[in-house]
């Protein structure tokens, strides 16, 4: 694997560790984006054990800190069983994804979208990850939030 630098006008020059399609721009592998000075990358992480049948439960959260921006990049989660997971912003629904039979039961959910690395929160906002456990046993949860923060 090989890094390359980038102009990205929302954080300037970047480093970028992965592959990407020339001919297919934006990238069609995973990236990762390693933020120049002033930036600081967060991974959030939460789990949750025995969630109830047919219950919401909050994975993992993350709140801007004042005078600063952030950018959320990616969203990770899976479980023992078929579930929702709802992305939140500010206690409004904003992103969702389902598990089901025949699935894998991890996935993620990508916001960049070129040239910004995510999508932008501004300082006090609030992202939490939920599951709802549709199954009629009890289920153990994980989730993570991947985060680039502006200061």
């Amino acid at each position: 694997m090989s890094n390359f630098w980038v102009d990205l006008p929302a954080l300037g020059n970047v480093q970028i560790e992965g592959t990407v399609s020339v001919d297919n721009f934006p990238a069609v592998q995973p990236v990762s984006i390693v933020p120049p000075s002033g930036y600081l990358a967060s991974n959030v992480f939460g789990q949750i054990a025995a969630v109830a049948s047919g219950t919401t439960q909050n994975i993992v959260s993350y709140t801007v800190p004042s005078n600063t921006s952030a950018y959320l990049v990616r969203a990770t989660f899976g479980g023992q069983n078929i579930a929702t997971y709802t992305v939140m912003l500010n206690s409004n629904i904003f992103d969702m994804k389902r598990t089901y039979y025949g699935s894998d039961l991890s996935e993620s959910l990508e916001y960049t979208a070129p040239p910004l690395p995510g999508f932008l929160l501004n300082a006090g906002d609030v992202i939490s990850l939920q599951v709802t456990n549709f199954q009629p046993s009890t289920a153990n949860f994980e989730g993570a939030l991947y985060i680039i923060e502006v200061s």
